[in-house]
């Protein structure tokens, strides 16, 4: 994962944003696709859980499933984004919902969002 790419703006105990501007030599867009660069849904996805695991976590949860993701519209080279992720818990898993946001002037618009449920024994 690109370590320097997001920047956090805001941190509370059970939800984190990042912004982040998509640099137009960032390897995941080589190859997806030649006439309009993507960025991949699965780097979304990888993106989204090693940040909740590291910003919302204590300890070590086991990722056991993506019941929800929806991808809306594509991020693309130099697009300005913020990826917001919200802790819940629900049952005996904890869920993680991400958002990501596309900068539009001054206001931002959906691009994907969906779940990441954890496994977890002492959810409170």
């Amino acid at each position: 994962m690109n370590e320097n790419l997001f920047k956090l703006v805001k941190k509370e105990p059970l939800t984190v944003c990042f912004d982040a501007i998509l640099p137009n030599d960032l390897c995941w867009f080589r190859g997806h696709f030649k006439k309009q660069p993507l960025l991949p849904g699965v780097i979304q996805l990888l993106w989204a859980q090693k940040l909740a695991t590291q910003y919302l976590f204590t300890k070590e949860h086991s990722l056991i499933g993506v019941p929800t993701v929806k991808f809306m519209k594509p991020l693309i080279p130099s697009d300005k984004i913020r990826l917001c992720l919200t802790l819940q818990c629900l049952n005996d898993k904890k869920t993680v919902k991400f958002e990501y946001l596309r900068q539009d002037g001054d206001s931002f618009t959906l691009s994907s969002s969906g779940k990441l449920n954890y496994k977890d024994q002492d959810c409170e």
